[in-house]
């Protein structure tokens, strides 16, 4: 988990999300982006075969974000996961 202090100054956050290289094969990963306390984004299941998913989220006005990855209801084991490129608007 990345909790990120915007201080209400930013717009968007970006990222593309999946699971590395080196992940095992029965990983299993959900990606989630909390703002102030509210789920603003979530992933479908990613598995080591997922594309990796672009990330889009409106964070306007929001003092906090949080970038949570689950293991999506079983084990961790293969997890390997990667917000790549993750970056906020801010003016």
């Amino acid at each position: 988990m990345v909790v990120a202090h915007l201080g209400g100054r930013c717009d968007l956050f970006e990222a593309t999300v999946g699971l590395t290289g080196n992940a095992g094969p029965e990983g299993s990963v959900v990606f989630e982006v909390w703002g102030d306390g509210t789920l603003l984004w979530e992933s479908d299941v990613l598995s080591p075969d997922s594309a990796p998913v672009p990330v889009q989220v409106d964070v306007t006005g929001r003092r906090d974000v949080k970038l949570v990855t689950t293991p999506a209801g079983d084990s961790t084991v293969g997890d390997r996961a990667a917000w790549a490129d993750a970056r906020v608007h801010c003016e």
